[in-house]
């Protein structure tokens, strides 16, 4: 027997590398992504690691389910409830063990699985820290992204149509205040290098390389802004009208988000940016919502999920 990873898309590689890497050498095997996943041949008896619902129909073999984002899922809406992809959706029966973020995303899938956190985040090192200032460093970096627009549900969607036509104010209103702003995109909205090119913003797509060089997370809805929070980095959640206040989801809608919550472009622009990250006014909901999110922090995820797939192999 062998483990495989599988990654279909740039969204899953990183979460199953996380886990996969930590093989023992004698198990460890392919790591297949992108076109590499089209037409896999193995044996039967081997195992793969895949991080996204998509992947599951590629191979017939035994898989392990990595969950790729924060555990976030729909549920609040009938019509959305279960949808696949998102936890506690129904699998077929050779996906076998789940790598969750915390325990009740572990215990939605009704197979065996264990709440380990965020395995991706393990070797990151935040540039951020609470004793940093405005003073301390020239230009802290501001980083601005947005979710695809998945047209799941309202609050699956984007709220980029929202913010769009005063992105511009908004970069400047970071700017006048000392900030360096980057811009990022979800891998679905890759239309974002062009707009972020138009404003004038670098743009950095990796999100590694965003969580450890940026100083501040402002996001609309993504697994990046826990991810941010997991890492002590402060967070502004940017809210749109199209999220329903009458719908609560769990997690971003509306119970744990990781930062001050913004309703408009206006109050983004009455904010003072530079206070709100000095001082850092967030920190209550950014703890809060990276201790539920996340049943570990970040270190030692993806051993532990090793360990515990190796037990599960071996009984």
């Amino acid at each position: 027997m062998r483990v495989h990873a599988l990654a279909g898309t740039v969204q899953y590689e990183r979460h199953v590398r996380a886990v996969w890497r930590h093989l023992p050498p004698e198990l460890r095997g392919d790591f297949l992504t992108g076109r590499q996943a089209v037409g896999i041949r193995h044996h039967r008896d081997d195992i793969f690691i895949v991080g996204g619902a998509q992947d599951i129909s590629r191979c017939p073999q035994r898989l392990v389910y990595v969950e790729h984002g924060a555990g976030q899922a729909y549920n609040g809406d009938p019509r959305t409830a279960g949808s696949r992809g998102y936890h506690g959706a129904e699998h077929p029966d050779n996906v076998r063990w789940y790598i969750s973020p915390r325990q009740d995303v572990a215990e939605s899938w009704g197979r065996p699985a264990i709440a380990v956190g965020c395995p991706a985040l393990d070797g990151l090192k935040p540039r951020w820290s609470k004793v940093s200032s405005v003073h301390e460093q020239a230009k802290p970096t501001a980083v601005i992204t947005f979710h695809w627009n998945a047209r799941l549900c309202p609050e699956a969607g984007s709220a980029f149509g929202f913010y769009e036509p005063h992105l511009a104010a908004m970069v400047a209103h970071l700017r006048a205040q000392g900030w360096d702003v980057v811009g990022h995109w979800h891998p679905r909205s890759p239309t974002m290098r062009k707009v972020w090119r138009e404003l004038g913003v670098d743009a950095i797509h990796d999100i590694d390389t965003v969580l450890t060089s940026c100083d501040l997370m402002i996001c609309d809805n993504s697994s990046v802004m826990y991810e941010a929070a997991a890492l002590d980095i402060p967070v502004i959640a940017l809210n749109c009208p199209q999220y329903r206040r009458t719908v609560n989801h769990g997690l971003r809608f509306w119970d744990h988000v990781p930062g001050w919550e913004i309703d408009t472009p206006d109050d983004f622009l009455a904010l003072d940016v530079a206070a709100y990250w000095r001082e850092d006014w967030s920190a209550h909901a950014r703890h809060g919502a990276a201790d539920y999110c996340y049943a570990l922090p970040p270190g030692s995820c993806g051993k532990v999920a090793v360990a515990w797939l190796l037990g599960q192999w071996c009984s």
